[in-house]
């Protein structure tokens, strides 16, 4: 399934951990202002090495701020290719079909995204809190 994204839409650009080597091949691209740069080490799970940056505007450091298009669309992270197509991490301006949604879906799409994404910041901070004991 494919499908385009909304014209001029940057909702899902946020702040990820990329993996280090899409960071270090893009290096030349990067945009925004980056307030904190913390290295997420290669764990025995197998994930590898990944950087986590902020910036001040809370945006992906791919993120062409003009244009509101990815820099690195051809080279994204899985997590970016992923968006949209599942049940998780759904666009609230264009359903898995590729369908433009409703402002009362959009609506609707955006709370789910935020208890879901509340959800996930729980369990990270139960863990972290765990770990740190």
């Amino acid at each position: 399934m494919t499908w385009e994204c909304k014209k001029d839409c940057d909702e899902c650009c946020g702040l990820i951990p990329l993996p280090s080597r899409i960071v270090f091949d893009n290096a030349h691209l990067m945009q925004g202002v980056v307030t904190k740069r913390t290295v997420i080490p290669h764990d025995f799970a197998g994930h590898e090495e990944q950087i986590f940056f902020v910036t001040q505007d809370f945006k992906c450091v791919f993120l062409d701020r003009e244009k509101h298009r990815c820099l690195i669309y051809n080279d994204r992270p899985k997590v970016c290719r992923d968006y949209g197509r599942i049940k998780d991490l759904l666009c609230c301006h264009i359903d898995m079909a590729g369908r433009a949604r409703t402002p009362a879906e959009v609506v609707r799409v955006n709370h789910h995204n935020e208890k879901v994404a509340s959800k996930r910041l729980a369990k990270a901070k139960r863990e972290y809190d765990m770990g740190s004991e």
